[in-house]
């Protein structure tokens, strides 16, 4: 089998991990809570040396905050605002498949992470880039 593309290696790290939103079901704890997909995202943010916050916004749930910071004089500002949890489902709805069921929810699940592959893409160019 070929190997899988850095889109669909992250995909599948993301789903592999539960993240229920706490209040939409309180007595699946093992299924609940965004930290495991915040940690995946700072790691991931880590290594590209890019700043990491982190945010209480209720307890036991943090937001997470990238924040690439330019050199020199800042021209333009972008920010993106995904969310990390998702609806309830069951625990075997996070065992990731190759095969997607429906062309929309390959669409929107590839949407959803591919921001990170292609900012990883653009801070290493920002930082082998020859003007500043």
């Amino acid at each position: 089998m070929p190997s899988k593309s850095p889109v669909i290696r992250l995909l599948s790290d993301l789903v592999s991990i539960p993240s229920i939103n706490p209040s939409l079901a309180p007595s699946n704890s093992n299924l609940t809570g965004e930290e495991g997909i915040a940690t995946l995202l700072a790691d991931q943010a880590g290594k590209l040396g890019i700043e990491i916050q982190r945010q209480a916004v209720l307890p036991g749930r943090k937001n997470i905050l990238l924040r690439l910071k330019p050199k020199g004089k800042i021209k333009s500002r972008i920010m993106l605002a995904p969310h990390m949890d998702v609806v309830p489902a069951e625990e075997n709805a996070f065992k990731p498949k190759l095969k997607m069921v429906n062309y929309m929810a390959e669409e929107h699940a590839i949407r959803k992470v591919q921001w990170l592959p292609s900012f990883r893409r653009f801070v290493i160019w920002r930082k082998t880039a020859p003007y500043r």
